[in-house]
């Protein structure tokens, strides 16, 4: 596969690139929260991309050829890849205004989560639920 010659750009919802799947390791203390992030500083510049980070697309003009952001910037592309996604289900379930029910998507959501364990020795039971991914 050719490399291209042209900057790229790529826009998406969270500032950071990370390993959801190190979450949890997180929060059983086996790895330190500074191992969430797959990529480096330097990682988009390196390849010559625009990091257009922590901004959700909100439109494509097909006829010009541009990706709309919120702030009103325009991203103009050649080819375009769309990589949608997925958030996960609320749960409508009694008990979800509770202090200390998490999702376990984001690395705030993990901040959170360690945050809530902060003086905690020792559990007293295990965890009653967790719940996975749900497709819609």
């Amino acid at each position: 596969m050719k490399r291209p010659t042209s900057p790229s750009s790529v826009t998406k919802r969270f500032p950071h690139t990370y390993s959801r799947s190190m979450i949890s390791h997180v929060l059983e203390g086996s790895q330190p929260h500074a191992k969430l992030p797959i990529r480096s500083e330097r990682f988009y510049d390196d390849l010559n991309i625009q990091a257009l980070l922590g901004r959700l697309a909100t439109g494509i003009d097909v006829d010009d050829r541009h990706v709309l952001l919120p702030d009103g910037v325009r991203a103009g592309f050649d080819r375009l890849l769309i990589a949608a996604g997925s958030d996960p289900r609320p749960l409508d379930a009694e008990g979800m205004e509770l202090k200390n029910i998490f999702y376990m998507r984001t690395q705030e959501h993990a901040r959170q989560q360690v945050a809530a364990l902060e003086g905690v020795r020792r559990a007293s039971r295990p965890p009653t639920a967790c719940f996975g991914a749900v497709l819609q």
